[in-house]
């Protein structure tokens, strides 16, 4: 088990710290689950149950499909926002809050807790990647996010 995972959509992709990841798709899942309408949707609990696996095996991927359409990208990228305005009100995630997510097989790695700014940062960087507007990297070079507020340029 590593210590980052990749984050991919379409042809581009980058390195996240993984227990920042996992903190991220803890709260996507559970601002998507406080979204979701009384009628069942097969795609949203589709990507749920995708997140929730990649929230708790690091070495997933975890991959964007550009094949969901407009909508449901648009959908995803909500829950992605609402999730950072969430994790916006505290300072840290740590393991007392995991033990409460929605994981059923999720372990906290170490007793360090998680500052907020990382994890909103690699938020905002899935949502950029989706819509296009992530910056380039140095060629040789991958982004990493979710280590501190500010990504990390690392050799690929």
């Amino acid at each position: 088990m590593s210590a980052t995972t990749t984050i991919e959509y379409g042809d581009r992709s980058f390195w996240s710290y993984d227990l920042a990841r996992s903190v991220l798709l803890a709260e996507v899942i559970m601002a998507a689950r406080g979204t979701t309408g009384p009628e069942p949707d097969r795609w949203a609990d589709g990507v749920l149950d995708d997140l929730a696996a990649c929230a708790q095996i690091s070495d997933f991927a975890l991959a964007i499909d550009p094949a969901w359409g407009r909508q449901r990208l648009r959908t995803f990228t909500g829950w992605l926002e609402q999730a950072n305005r969430s994790l916006g009100t505290r300072a840290a995630v740590g393991p007392e809050e995991a033990a409460h997510w929605p994981l059923e097989h999720f372990e906290w790695r170490g007793a360090d807790a998680v500052p907020t700014a990382s994890v909103i940062s690699l938020g905002s960087a899935v949502i950029r990647l989706i819509r296009g507007t992530l910056l380039a990297e140095p060629p040789g070079k991958v982004w990493c996010y979710g280590l501190a507020s500010e990504p990390a340029l690392l050799p690929r």
